[in-house]
């Protein structure tokens, strides 16, 4: 291939500068000269407003993809921690079943996905998991949902279990029908948390 020399100071220009900057629509100038056409471009007065909006444009949409990467990462440490955490409870409950002789037909893949796609809510009373712990609704030591089946004569399937809070699984027991235990979480507990979620709020302002 013939030798290429830039325009500007007739330095060589190797191979791969060369047609780099033919793919870039460039004129066959060195990366100094280039570099020092741009310096020069950017110190113009009648160009400064014009780099100025440039930078700032640059600033916001990095800022954007720092924070976007930064979300993604928070969202699967949460995802991880979450099902790290639900997978153990799987084996917790899977041992529980075994000693209580519990019918259990959910295998630990069925039941994080049904973890995943459920809302984090209690299915009596409404409460959300958030509030749990603000709340300090449940005994105050326990800052998560718990499993309950709403027919208890059934054993551990997926369209048998919900998510409950502590007050709510426990006040249902085996004692109360499914039915009976989401009248009551209407009627009386969820008033109840309103309440002291109101009373937080108020406290904080």
């Amino acid at each position: 291939m013939e030798k290429q020399y830039c325009i500007k100071c007739k330095v060589e220009l190797t191979n791969v500068t060369y047609t780099e900057y033919l793919k870039k629509g460039k004129r066959r100038v060195c990366k100094t000269c280039h570099n020092k056409s741009i310096y020069e471009w950017k110190n113009r007065p009648e160009n400064k407003s014009r780099v100025k909006s440039y930078q700032e444009k640059y600033y916001i949409r990095t800022k954007a993809k720092q924070y976007i990467l930064k979300e993604n990462r928070r969202k699967k440490h949460r995802i991880k921690k979450d099902t790290q955490y639900w997978s153990d409870r799987y084996n917790m409950l899977k041992s529980r079943c075994k000693k209580r002789g519990i019918y259990l037909d959910i295998n630990k893949l069925d039941y994080i996905s049904w973890f995943m796609d459920t809302n984090k809510s209690c299915e009596y009373c409404g409460i959300h998991e958030s509030d749990v712990h603000t709340t300090k609704f449940s005994r105050g030591y326990h800052v998560r949902l718990t499993l309950d089946r709403k027919n208890p004569s059934l054993g551990y399937i997926v369209s048998n279990i919900v998510f409950a809070c502590m007050t709510c699984n426990l006040l249902k027991n085996d004692i109360l029908s499914y039915d009976e235990m989401k009248e009551i979480g209407e009627k009386y507990i969820k008033p109840k948390w309103k309440k002291v979620l109101l009373e937080i709020s108020q406290k904080n302002y």
